[in-house]
């Protein structure tokens, strides 16, 4: 035991409590530092961190679980087959990326690169249907229009950041609101004409 027999109160670093007169203690010979004697024995050393009294402890890698996916440390790559960890993001045989680090099979692989490739032009065109949709001219065209592009292209505007479904929601919901005021303003034109 690298302490000593102490009588010393203080509060003990282990169990965070108080050591007070006539308890069993122990001072560390390296830092001075005192604790109960139960809590020097428990802890096998000095709970001061940093001092060279305290225990030595187990490297925290080797400790840990191989992340796995359904019990398997391993899953193939989906674009060259080879065997990769199943917390791979990226191959390293072949540097394809993945979204998750789910197995995919290669047509799910190829369904999710075919959806990448598809993502410039759709964020472009969010912008656009956006500009549609709030200028007051092109309001009811950019919503008759944007409405059926809108749910040809949720899949892919899924996976892009939240931005650019809530441009397309917005402008579809502004030009909603335009043409119905477009509407209503026209059939209140006509009813005051016509009498």
């Amino acid at each position: 035991m690298a302490g000593s027999a102490v009588s010393a109160t203080g509060i003990c670093p282990f169990c965070q409590t108080a050591v007070e007169p006539g308890d069993e203690g122990v001072a560390c010979t390296a830092c001075g530092v005192g604790h109960h004697a139960d809590c020097w024995r428990e802890n096998t050393g000095c709970g001061v961190y940093g001092c060279s009294a305290a225990p030595n402890v187990e490297n925290r890698s080797a400790m840990e679980i191989p992340v796995s996916y359904w019990g398997q440390e391993r899953k193939p790559c989906p674009k060259c087959g080879e065997s990769i960890m199943a917390a791979a993001l990226r191959c390293r045989n072949c540097g394809t990326v993945f979204e998750t680090t789910r197995p995919l099979s290669a047509a799910e692989a190829q369904a999710v690169e075919k959806l990448q490739q598809r993502a410039p032009g759709v964020r472009r065109g969010a912008i656009w249907l956006f500009a549609f949709c709030v200028l007051p001219l092109t309001a009811p065209l950019g919503f008759l229009i944007g409405l059926p592009w809108y749910r040809r292209r949720r899949d892919v505007l899924a996976r892009q950041p939240a931005m650019y479904s809530a441009l397309c929601r917005l402008g579809l919901g502004i030009a909603a609101a335009q043409s119905l005021f477009a509407l209503f303003m026209f059939l209140i034109y006509s009813a005051v004409r016509g009498s």
